[in-house]
C-alpha cells in the first residue's frame, strides 16, 4: 500500500500526459496546493495576530476596499478568455498582456490620486499613504508575464502549484518579519508589495513566454466578447463579498473591521476551500453529462452529499467551540469577533448547497440563475445592513449576510427543484445521516466542555479530535443502514471525472 501511494504521488508530479490522465492529476495537485496553501495563510494570520492588533488589520482593510472599490469596476476578464479560447491562443497572449499592463497602470494613477477622497470617505486620514503604496504594487502586478495563464489552460498544475508557492511563501516571510520589526499596518502593505514583485518575476522564471506591447482591435473586440461577462460577475461577487466590509469601514470604523474580517476568513474556509477546489472538479464533470434528468439529478444529489458530509462538521463545530477557539489560537484580544464568527459560521453552512449548485447551473449551461443569485443574495443584504449596523454593531453586519446567503438559498432552491424534479426523499436521504452524525457531535463537544476546559490548546484538540470521530464514526454508520450512499457517491465521482 506505501509503495503505491509513492507511486501514485510520483506520477502525479511528473510530465503532463493525455487529457483525462492531466486531469485528475491537476485535480489531486489542486487540493494539495490549496490545502498547503491555507495551512501556511492560518499559520501567518495567527502570527499577525500576535503581533499587530485589530486596528491595524482594520486600517490595512481599508485601504485594500478603497483600491479593489476602482480596481473592479474595470475587470476585463481576458485571463478566462484565454483560458476558454479554443483556436490558436498564443496569438491573442500580447493583446492580452498589453491590455493588462495599461489597465493596471490606469487604475494605479487613478487609485494613487484619489486617495485622500478615500481617508476623508473613512474619516481615516493615516490610510491615505497605504493605499498609494497598495496602488503602486497593483501596476507592478499588471507586468506577470502572461503566459502563465496558460498553467491552468494546459491543465499543467505542476508548475502552476510551484508559481503560486513562490510568491505565497514570499510574502508570508516577509510579512511576518515586517510585523516583528514595524508593529503597524505598514507591515500588511509590504507583504503585498513583495507580494506581487515576486509574482512578477517567477512568472518570467517558470514560462518560456516574452510578452510585448500589441495593439489589435480585431482581437481585442475576440476576448472582450466573452471577457465581459466574466468582468460584469466579478463586480456583482465582489459587491457581495466586500459590502459589509465596505458598510463597517464606513460606520463603524477601522478597528471594528479588523475584528469582522478575521472572522469571516475564519468561519468561511471550510466552504471556501472546499468549495472552490471541488468546483474546479464538479463543473467539467457536471458539462459532460448529457441532457437526461435522472442524470443530472442523481449527479446533484451525488455531489452535494459529498461536500455537506465533508463541510458541516467543521461548520457546526467552528460554530460552538468558537468561545474557546478564538482567544486560544488567536489570542485574549480578539475574543470580540467570537459572535461574529457563530454568525457567520451558520452562514457557512448556507454556501455549503451554493458551493454545489454553483458549478451544477455553470455545467448545465444556465448561469443566468447563477448570476441572479448572486444579485438577490447582494440586494438583500445591502438593504438591511445599515439598519442591522446601527442596531446591533458590527453583529449587525454578519446577520445581513446571513440574510441575504437565506434568500438567495431559497431562490437556487426553487430553481433546482423545478429543473431537476428533486423529490423531498431524495434530499432527506442527503441530510438525515448528516443531521444524525452532527446531533451526536454536539453532544459529544457539549460533554466535553462541561468536563473539559478547552481554554488551553491540548484541550482544545483533544475537544475538535473527539467531535470529529464521533461525527465520523455516526455518519458512516447511519449513511450504511440508508444504503452506503455516501461511498456509493464518492466511487461514482471518481469514476466520472
Amino acid at each position: 500500500m506505501i509503495q503505491k501511494g509513492v507511486s501514485f504521488w510520483r506520477n502525479i508530479w511528473g510530465p503532463p500526459g493525455e487529457i483525462s490522465e492531466r486531469f485528475v492529476r491537476s485535480s489531486a495537485i489542486v487540493v494539495f496546493e490549496r490545502v498547503v496553501t491555507k495551512l501556511l495563510q492560518f499559520v501567518r494570520t495567527i502570527i499577525l495576530a500576535r503581533l499587530l492588533f485589530p486596528e491595524d488589520f482594520g486600517l490595512f482593510g481599508l485601504a485594500a476596499i478603497s483600491l479593489g472599490l476602482l480596481e473592479v469596476f474595470l475587470q476585463s476578464g481576458f485571463n478566462a478568455a484565454l483560458i476558454r479560447e479554443k483556436g490558436k491562443v498564443e496569438e491573442y497572449l500580447n493583446v492580452a498582456w498589453t491590455v493588462q499592463v495599461l489597465r493596471n497602470f490606469f487604475v494605479a494613477c487613478l487609485v494613487f490620486l484619489t486617495a485622500p477622497i478615500f481617508g476623508d470617505f473613512f474619516a481615516h486620514p493615516e490610510i491615505v499613504p497605504l493605499i498609494r503604496v497598495l496602488a503602486v504594487a497593483f501596476a507592478i502586478d499588471g507586468f506577470v508575464n502572461i503566459g502563465a495563464v496558460l498553467f491552468q489552460k494546459d491543465l499543467d498544475y505542476r508548475k502552476r502549484f510551484l508559481y503560486d508557492m513562490s510568491f505565497v511563501v514570499t510574502e508570508i516571510v516577509v510579512v511576518i518579519v515586517a510585523a516583528y520589526i514595524l508593529r503597524s499596518p505598514w507591515a500588511l502593505v509590504v507583504g503585498v508589495l513583495a507580494n506581487r514583485v515576486a509574482s512578477v518575476v517567477f512568472s518570467y522564471v517558470l514560462h518560456p513566454y516574452r510578452p510585448r506591447f500589441e495593439f489589435d482591435l480585431i482581437k481585442l473586440k475576440h476576448l472582450f466578447s466573452y471577457g465581459k461577462w466574466v468582468g460584469m460577475m466579478s463586480i456583482v461577487s465582489y459587491l457581495v463579498v466586500q459590502g459589509d466590509n465596505l458598510a463597517i469601514g464606513k460606520f463603524l470604523g477601522a478597528e471594528q473591521l479588523g475584528y469582522y474580517q478575521p472572522a469571516y476568513a475564519l468561519a468561511l474556509i471550510p466552504v471556501a476551500e472546499f468549495g472552490r477546489v471541488l468546483g474546479g472538479t464538479l463543473f467539467p464533470m457536471f458539462a459532460k453529462l448529457n441532457a437526461d434528468v435522472a442524470v443530472l439529478r442523481e449527479a446533484f444529489i451525488r455531489s452535494l452529499r459529498i461536500v455537506l458530509s465533508f463541510t458541516a462538521p467543521v461548520c457546526l463545530g467552528l460554530f460552538m467551540l468558537a468561545d474557546d477557539f478564538v482567544p486560544v489560537v488567536y489570542g485574549e484580544k480578539w475574543t470580540p469577533m467570537i459572535p461574529i464568527v457563530s454568525v457567520l459560521s451558520i452562514y457557512a453552512l448556507i454556501k455549503i448547497f451554493e458551493s454545489v449548485a454553483g458549478p451544477f447551473l455553470l455545467g448545465i449551461g444556465k448561469p443566468k440563475h447563477q448570476a441572479i443569485a448572486t444579485i438577490i443574495q447582494l440586494v438583500s443584504m445591502m438593504l438591511v445592513i445599515l439598519p442591522f449596523i446601527h442596531t446591533f454593531g458590527v453583529i449587525g453586519a454578519a446577520y445581513a449576510v446571513l440574510l441575504g446567503g437565506l434568500v438567495s438559498l431559497i431562490y437556487l432552491l426553487v430553481v433546482l427543484i423545478r429543473a431537476l424534479a428533486l423529490p423531498l426523499l431524495s434530499l432527506s436521504l442527503v441530510v438525515i445521516p448528516v443531521l444524525a452524525a452532527l446531533f451526536l457531535m454536539i453532544v459529544t463537544l457539549h460533554y466535553v466542555e462541561e468536563g473539559v476546559s478547552l481554554t488551553h490548546g491540548s484541550s482544545l484538540v483533544f475537544g475538535i479530535l473527539l467531535g470529529g470521530f464521533s461525527y465520523l464514526f455516526v455518519i458512516l454508520l447511519v449513511d450504511k443502514l440508508c444504503g452506503a450512499h455516501l461511498l456509493s457517491s464518492l466511487r461514482w465521482i471518481r469514476h466520472n471525472i
